[in-house]
């Protein structure tokens, strides 16, 4: 099992608090733009937009800590 399918089994569906808006992003690119933020070090603020964006990506990430998933994501991937 590749380390991308792996991580699909821990990233819950995201639902969201109210309805409209834009269109939801992947899960997948969520966790990119997580990822590239970790890497990184840049704030929020200065997300790329390839990623969605940042506070569509910062609520995953908040949402995802509190659930325990961003720490079985790195347990994973170190």
């Amino acid at each position: 099992m590749s380390c991308g399918n792996v991580l699909s089994l821990f990233l819950p569906h995201f639902k969201r608090k109210r309805s409209g808006g834009s269109k939801p992003l992947s899960q997948r690119t969520v966790l990119a733009g997580i990822l590239y933020k970790c890497r990184s070090g840049c704030q929020w603020a200065m997300l790329p937009v390839c990623y969605g964006s940042k506070s569509t990506v910062h609520e995953h990430f908040q949402c995802w800590s509190k659930a325990g998933v961003m720490t079985e994501i790195f347990r994973i991937l170190l």
